[in-house]
């Protein structure tokens, strides 16, 4: 190498600290030109877009430029666009070749590279104890990232003997040096006393640390922690923040909490909107429970504004899952025109598909729809032996509009005792409507 071709370099360098990277732009095309020197750097320099327009092709030409004549960062980085498919069709089995090339001449990123796909079996035969040589190999090497894969493999016994105290280790290591992942499964070893002594509060502040690494599973931990009061002050404020940043990082369960504790006032003041943006959160990934939860707001908070052609969308995916609770949702939105175009006969068939499954609801809602006649034919008949199905399963709503058919004597025989003994049983179970119509039937008589 000339004299001439390691100024360059040595500019290019000092440019790049500098953040000059127009001026290292310069000196690394000179020597990439010249004599293959730096072309990996160049390559850096068009993938990030630095000083240059930002140009995937053009970056591994360069990263294969260099590759060519044994700059094993410039073979690490070509394995990197063949694994994240950066102008080149993805390809497991090319990107696994370069990390080898680069993992054999001890450039070590390409051997946690590596352990990665022989983790995974990608482009290579799954294989844990071959990944977990290569992870130890670059976590010797001190490649951080490498030496938390490597605990995890410790952790769970996964092609090694199970070690927690090696686990720990690891993940200590690969911790201190703000491997959000490392830290969060070293807080599941102390909160469970593996390979360490128990300690609540060293897992509390590993699961932060974990957190404020932008680990979202961290953000749970640390926010149920405080929810519980478990190795920290019980803190509900400080709970919902940290769950707020968990549902945020895409952790949609814990939209689903978050939304329980608005809904149900559990240490913050009761908030049915903010409950519902939350709900609607954890519904569109499909979590049953808060699709149901955000149906219970959907129907005690009525100035609640939802977003009703999502859960319109949601309620149907579900319900042809086979949730039955999706499909009364679904049923109500037809009924109601909400998210999708008003249509009775729609309404009709979710309710007398979760009907049908012993949903009571269901029951109800279909039998006011025969006693209207809307979607279907008129049919007090069948009215009444909805409202008795629900009944007779202890919905006491349906014990309350049977009550009414006897009173009304539509679809059975008139019977104002019957009326009556229903009234009052679902009225004592609670139900309010049952009372009015058991009060006013009692003052015409």
């Amino acid at each position: 190498m000339s004299q001439n071709t390691e100024d360059l370099l040595a500019e290019a360098n000092r440019a790049y600290k500098q953040q000059d990277y127009s001026r290292a732009a310069k000196a690394l095309q000179q020597t990439c030109e010249n004599k293959n020197s730096g072309c990996s750097n160049l390559g850096l320099l068009y993938l990030n877009g630095l000083a240059v327009e930002k140009d995937y092709s053009r970056a591994n030409f360069y990263f294969q430029k260099a590759c060519d004549v044994g700059d094993l960062f410039g073979c690490y980085n070509l394995g990197h666009s063949y694994f994240k498919e950066r102008a080149v069709p993805r390809n497991y089995s090319r990107a696994a070749e370069l990390y080898k090339q680069a993992c054999d001449g001890e450039m070590f990123d390409g051997c946690g590279s590596l352990g990665n796909l022989y983790e995974k079996g990608l482009g290579v035969q799954k294989d844990y104890s071959r990944a977990a040589l290569l992870y130890e190999k670059a976590c010797n090497a001190d490649i951080v990232e490498a030496c938390g894969r490597l605990g995890l493999f410790y952790h769970q016994g996964l092609g090694v003997e199970r070690d927690y105290s090696r686990a720990a280790a690891l993940h200590q290591k690969a911790c201190e040096n703000v491997e959000a992942v490392a830290c969060y499964n070293l807080g599941i070893l102390f909160l469970h006393g593996q390979g360490v002594e128990q300690n609540y509060s060293r897992a509390a502040e590993l699961y932060e640390k974990s957190c404020d690494g932008g680990f979202a599973d961290g953000c749970t931990q640390i926010g149920k922690m405080y929810f519980d009061g478990k190795g920290v002050k019980k803190d509900i404020s400080r709970a919902v923040k940290f769950y707020g940043k968990a549902c945020d990082g895409g952790i949609a369960a814990v939209c689903g909490v978050l939304g329980d504790i608005y809904a149900q006032g559990k240490g913050v003041e009761v908030d049915y909107s903010r409950a519902a943006r939350l709900y609607e959160r954890a519904c569109v990934a499909h979590i049953k429970e808060s699709c149901n939860n955000l149906g219970v707001i959907h129907n005690i908070a009525k100035d609640v504004e939802l977003d009703y052609f999502i859960l319109a969308r949601v309620f149907a995916t579900d319900c042809d899952k086979k949730n039955l609770a999706a499909c009364v949702e679904l049923g109500k939105l037809y009924e109601e025109g909400k998210g999708v175009s008003q249509n009775y006969s729609l309404a009709a068939r979710f309710y007398e598909k979760a009907c049908n499954a012993e949903k009571t609801a269901a029951c109800n809602k279909l039998g006011i729809l025969y006693y209207q006649g809307q979607g279907v034919e008129q049919n007090y008949s069948r009215a009444a032996e909805l409202y008795k199905k629900s009944c007779d399963a202890l919905d006491m709503a349906g014990c309350a509009l049977l009550g009414m058919m006897y009173e009304e004597g539509k679809g059975l025989e008139k019977d104002t005792n019957r009326a009556l003994e229903l009234y009052k049983k679902a009225c004592d179970d609670g139900n309010e409507k049952a009372c009015e119509f058991r009060k006013m039937l009692l003052l015409s008589l």
